[in-house]
């Protein structure tokens, strides 16, 4: 199971390293931080139980954080 885990590990970073070449670091980074939006989406749907009231309160304010950033990396010119 290690094995397959370094593996998968592997594949992200060869992917991820290569895509900072289209973006920052920080935007990238803040991308990655959506991942608990798609879990409690997958979770919603998986069962009956809906997400607490604090949850969309907390994703309000990460959708706000990660549209920021975003739109900074958009307007900002790029360095090559």
């Amino acid at each position: 199971m290690a094995l397959g885990a370094g593996l998968l590990l592997a594949a992200h970073f060869s992917a991820w390293v290569p895509s900072l070449e289209l973006t920052t670091v920080a935007a990238s980074t803040v991308l990655c931080s959506t991942q608990p939006l798609l879990a409690a989406g997958l979770e919603s749907r998986a069962s009956a139980s809906a997400p607490r009231a604090a949850f969309y309160v907390g994703s309000r304010w990460e959708s706000w954080e990660t549209s920021m950033v975003c739109y900074g990396d958009l307007t900002t010119p790029t360095r090559r």
